[in-house]
């Protein structure tokens, strides 16, 4: 029991090996990340946004100041739009 062949170790060992892994510290960025890193956005309110850019038309708030902060990032609607 807990025995394998030499060849099925092997190609274990070979599969494993070849393996294409990244090094520490140079995992691509989160979508929220980016939105930090190349706009003027709150990182509280990054993560929405980058919500938004993969699985919403547009981004609704009523904070006129975040509105005009993801211009350009985002398409934006007003509360209206919901209702």
């Amino acid at each position: 029991m807990g025995c394998r062949a030499p060849e099925s170790v092997r190609g274990r060992h070979i599969s494993a090996a070849s393996l294409r892994l990244s090094e520490a510290g140079t995992r691509p960025p989160a979508p929220q990340e980016k939105v930090v890193a190349s706009s003027p956005i709150p990182p509280v309110h990054a993560e929405y946004v980058a919500l938004t850019q993969l699985q919403a038309d547009a981004f609704i708030t009523l904070d006129a100041d975040l509105a005009r902060s993801v211009e350009g990032i985002v398409a934006t609607a007003s509360i209206d739009a919901l209702r």
